[in-house]
C-alpha cells in the first residue's frame, strides 16, 4: 500500500472489502477504559490515581499516581526522596496521568490504545487526542459509558424537578407529585433510556426512535394515544 501512497487504514479497508485477513502489525491495538480516583471526594484531594484497563480482558494495563503532598518542610535536604510529583489543580490530575500513560504505551507494552472508554468528562480524552500520540494513521476514538449517560439524564431530571418545585405548569399541575415526575419515575426513565441505547447500539436511527418512544409513551393518554414508536407486542 505504501507504493501507491496509502497507509495502514487503507490496507485494513482493502482487506475487509476483499474478505482477506487483516494486515499484521508490530503493535497490538487495545481498547481501554480510563478512570481516575482520588483520596477523597471533590477536587481538593492531594493524591490521585488513574488506571487504564483493557476492555476485552478487564485487567489493569497501567497505573499512574500523582501527589501534591510532602510532609517534610526541608526540601533541599531530601530532594532525592521527594514524593510530591505534581503541582496544579486536583481536577487536572486525570489529564496529566492519562497523557503520560498513553505516551508510554509503545515503550511499555508495545501497544497502542486506540479506543478510549471514559465518563462524560472529555478533558482527558481531548488532551490525549490533541497530542496525536500515534500519528494520523491511528486516531484515538472515544467510547461513551452508557452508565454515565444514564446518570447524567437522571441528574438533569432531578435538577429540573428541584428548579420547578411548587410551580404550576400550563396543565394546572406541578411537575412533581402523585402520578407525576417522582423519584421512582425518574429511576424508571433512566432504566428505559439505558435499555434503548444498549438494544440499538448498532443503529443511530433505531436508537433515536426507541428513546423518543419513551417520551411519547409517557405523554400518551386514552384520549390522545401516542404509541407510534412503541414496539409491537407485550414488551
Amino acid at each position: 500500500m505504501r507504493s501507491i501512497g496509502k497507509g495502514a487504514e487503507a490496507g485494513r479497508m482493502f482487506c475487509g472489502v476483499m474478505n482477506l485477513p487483516q494486515p499484521p502489525t508490530r503493535f497490538s491495538l487495545y481498547a481501554v477504559a480510563v478512570d481516575e480516583t482520588w483520596q477523597k471526594r471533590g477536587y481538593t484531594s492531594l493524591n490521585g490515581v488513574v488506571t487504564v484497563t483493557s476492555i476485552d480482558t478487564g485487567k489493569v494495563i497501567d497505573v499512574d499516581i500523582l501527589s501534591k503532598y510532602c510532609a517534610c518542610k526541608n526540601l533541599p535536604f531530601h530532594e532525592k526522596d521527594y514524593k510530591r510529583n505534581y503541582v496544579g489543580s486536583s481536577g487536572a490530575m486525570e489529564i496529566q496521568c492519562a497523557s503520560k500513560i498513553f505516551q508510554r504505551s509503545l515503550s511499555l507494552h508495545n501497544a497502542r490504545y486506540i479506543t478510549y472508554l471514559g465518563d462524560g468528562d472529555c478533558k482527558a480524552f481531548d488532551a490525549v487526542k490533541k497530542k496525536n500520540i500515534y500519528g494520523n494513521e491511528y486516531p484515538i476514538e472515544k467510547f461513551e459509558c452508557i452508565g454515565h449517560v444514564m446518570k447524567r439524564m437522571g441528574t438533569r431530571l432531578r435538577r429540573l424537578k428541584a428548579q420547578l418545585k411548587g410551580q404550576i405548569l400550563s396543565g394546572g399541575k406541578c411537575l412533581s407529585g402523585k402520578n407525576r415526575l417522582t423519584e421512582h419515575e425518574i429511576d424508571n426513565l433512566q432504566s428505559y433510556y439505558g435499555s434503548a441505547i444498549r438494544r440499538n447500539h448498532s443503529s443511530v436511527q433505531n436508537m433515536r426512535q426507541a428513546i423518543w418512544a419513551i417520551f411519547l409513551h409517557k405523554l400518551s393518554t386514552d384520549e390522545y394515544p401516542q404509541h407510534g414508536f412503541c414496539p409491537i407486542g407485550e414488551d
